[in-house]
């Protein structure tokens, strides 16, 4: 038979979003006890006093420590690639023969394949010198790549690129393109929000670090 708590565990750990206010030092447990008691009724097939919810919440939280992340001993270096161009080729154009595919990607300075698609990026200034027969599906200007090394470890922690993400979203900005390989992580973004992405995953990184 389900305890309050334990109903009460199950909807913040399902939840993200619930589960990131719970967690958070500053979090009002009486207005999250609010905000979920509905749910709670709902799978209990009763009433529920509001005080208890508040309780389990609090024995909840004492019992959870927030995982912290550090892969880092000191700040790695953020690489900035400034002024690129990204290009969309589509797949289904009968002309982007193997040998045009293999010419892009000796220019490129990222190249991503996919099903339907070819994602490429080239300097600017290599992209203006370039001369092709096939028309791309889309090209977008006035971009820089924001490129950050990773630990190998970093492919055992969970969530890792959440953090970042999460920094860049918190400043409203637009990622143009993410890819990843191993050890590496870069983030292709508007001039523009250049400087803020490099800020916030910067401040990041110091989160990372194991001092």
């Amino acid at each position: 038979m389900q305890t309050i708590k334990d109903v009460c565990f199950q909807i913040i750990d399902d939840n993200p979003d619930l589960k990131e206010i719970f967690l958070s030092p500053h979090v009002n447990i009486s207005s999250l006890a609010k905000e979920i008691k509905p749910k709670v009724e709902e799978i209990l097939f009763k009433k529920v006093n509001l005080i208890s919810i508040i309780l389990s919440l609090k024995r909840i939280k004492e019992g959870i420590q927030p995982k912290k992340i550090k892969i880092y001993q000191s700040l790695p270096d953020i690489l900035i690639k400034n002024n690129v161009v990204e290009v969309i080729f589509d797949l289904k154009d009968k002309k982007l023969k193997t040998a045009f595919i293999e010419k892009i990607f000796k220019q490129s300075y990222a190249f991503v394949k996919e099903a339907y698609e070819i994602t490429v990026i080239f300097d600017r200034l290599k992209w203006n010198q370039m001369k092709l027969d096939i028309k791309p599906k889309k090209i977008i200007l006035d971009l820089d790549v924001v490129h950050i090394i990773l630990p190998e470890e970093s492919i055992y922690v969970p969530g890792l690129y959440y953090h970042f993400l999460k920094a860049i979203q918190s400043k409203e900005i637009s990622l143009v393109e993410i890819f990843s390989s191993y050890t590496e992580l870069s983030f292709v973004v508007f001039q523009k929000d250049s400087e803020m992405v490099i800020k916030m995953i910067r401040n990041t990184l110091r989160k990372l670090i194991d001092i």
